[in-house]
């Protein structure tokens, strides 16, 4: 019976130390997350700390919050990451590892994502003290001047240092002759991030335009479509971006490419000629003797056929 109880005993020693030993194992495989604050206003910031992780991870906040600085960032042991609440809710902040190992002196890979959640509140006022009419209106017209909706719309700005990362930085267009040569294109206006539709004139001798081009820091790719071959008139280029948890963008040139001269020669002839004043048909000249004469020999014959006539009756009588 004794020998029973030692070895359940051992049994119960052995199963307990290999379960301290796999919680140790896991527990040095995760990363450590923690935020300041249970539930806060609408407006109001709080922060979220992660620790004991080492690599890239992405950072993330549902609807209700934004996060900075979010996206994909490099963790060396420990970052905070201010956020805002933005609307009544739950927000949440995620974050997840991409290419990250935890901070322990044997570290090992860390796949798991983690997530840390807060209670938004609408945003209450203090009631006035009393009823009177003056207190109501000074409370109204004081409230836009105090300094927090300031603070508030400064920290809610901060995200948007990533969009503005996403963008095209230049824009280089370059004509390419049929015999190789190349021809510097000018675009109008001239070329701004914040601008998205251009025109440029090129010769009738470009056949294909080169573009050179450089990405903001959070544009993943370019693609360019058109340019290749250009045809007499309008061609079109875009230029569209494209990021991870971006909208598309798109920018677009207008090419518009002259006529060859030998057309515009042949044009501009026939429009000449035809402003050309046509030539009314030549008259006949003659003399005045000849005139006379020809109005004489008219004036005879006339006579003789009277003559004629007159004989023809009588003989019939």
């Amino acid at each position: 019976m004794k020998d029973i109880k030692y070895k359940v005993i051992t049994i119960f020693t052995i199963l307990l130390f290999g379960i301290l030993l796999v919680s140790s194992i896991v527990s040095s495989a995760t990363m450590g997350m923690s935020i300041n604050k249970s539930s806060c206003n609408v407006g109001e910031t709080f922060t979220v700390t992660v620790s004991g992780i080492n690599g890239k991870v992405r950072i993330s906040g549902n609807a209700n919050v934004s996060v900075s600085p979010s996206g994909v960032i490099f963790i060396d042991g420990k970052q905070t990451i201010t956020c805002t609440a933005k609307s009544v809710g739950t927000g949440t902040v995620t974050v997840t590892p991409i290419d990250a190992s935890n901070t322990s002196a044997e570290p090992e890979e860390i796949t798991t994502s983690a997530s840390r959640s807060i209670q938004i509140k609408e945003k209450t006022t203090t009631p006035p003290t009393n009823q009177t009419t003056q207190k109501p209106t000074t409370t109204t017209t004081k409230k836009p001047t105090t300094s927090k909706p300031t603070t508030t719309q400064t920290k809610q700005e901060k995200p948007k240092v990533v969009e503005d990362n996403f963008y095209i930085n230049s824009v280089v267009l370059k004509g390419i002759k049929e015999n190789g040569e190349t021809e510097n294109i000018t675009l109008s206006p001239e070329f701004n991030k914040d601008i998205y539709e251009y025109t440029c004139n090129v010769s009738a001798q470009i056949n294909k335009i080169e573009i050179q081009k450089e990405a903001g820091q959070y544009t993943n790719s370019i693609i360019v479509t058109g340019g290749e071959e250009l045809k007499v008139g309008e061609n079109i280029i875009t230029l569209m971006l494209s990021a991870e948890d971006h909208q598309a963008k798109t920018y677009t040139i207008k090419v518009i490419k002259e006529e060859t001269v030998e057309a515009s020669t042949d044009i501009a002839e026939e429009k000449i000629e035809e402003s050309k004043p046509q030539k009314e048909p030549a008259m006949i000249h003659m003399p005045v003797w000849a005139f006379i004469a020809l109005q004489a020999g008219i004036i005879v014959i006339e006579v003789l056929i009277i003559l004629f006539v007159i004989k023809q009756r009588k003989g019939q009588h």
